[in-house]
């Protein structure tokens, strides 16, 4: 009999001891999310009437690309990939792992060691929003529609400025 309560406690104990006390806690960003609108954030002096304003991902190009659809997925054991869509030419794709430190930075890690660092700026409800530095050229506030009327094409470049920000991607949660 005491053999058999010896082998029923060490198999017990086998059992407990085979339990993941280890598993990474489940968090919000964990998930399927797909980029749904940039937004101007953080715009200088005499460009403020800008802030806020939502654009489609299909409305800015980046080094002549243009984004048709921007998919990420964070996974529980600290992976990651991601496949961005081009309205002309071939998908990008990369793999890698991911942690989003103390400071709210989302820094991805992709496959050759490559760190890329992305301030989150809201991480709740089904969205997740993450901001990285851009220069934008655009018109000061003060330049209306009318003052454009006429003018050459030299002389509304010249009107054009390189303006500082933030572009926060606007990530929502997709739907499982």
């Amino acid at each position: 009999m005491k053999k058999v309560l010896y082998i029923c406690l060490a198999s017990t104990m086998f059992l407990l001891s085979c339990s993941s006390d280890d598993s990474v806690p489940l968090t919000h960003e964990m998930g399927e999310w797909e980029l749904n609108s940039f937004i101007l954030s953080d715009l200088p002096e005499g460009f403020e009437g800008r802030e806020g304003v939502i654009v489609a991902i299909n409305a800015l190009r980046f080094g002549g690309s243009v984004f048709e659809q921007y998919e990420l997925s964070l996974n529980s054991d600290q992976t990651y990939s991601r496949k961005i869509t081009f309205e002309v030419g071939p998908s990008a794709r990369d793999n890698g792992t991911w942690v989003l430190d103390e400071d709210d930075f989302l820094i991805l890690t992709n496959e050759d060691g490559d760190d890329i660092e992305f301030e989150i700026v809201q991480n709740r409800n089904e969205q997740l929003w993450w901001a990285e530095p851009a220069n934008f050229t655009m018109f000061h506030d003060s330049v209306t529609s009318e003052d454009l009327e006429g003018l050459t094409d030299e002389e509304e470049e010249a009107l054009l400025n390189i303006v500082p920000l933030n572009l926060v991607y606007a990530f929502e949660r997709v739907e499982e």
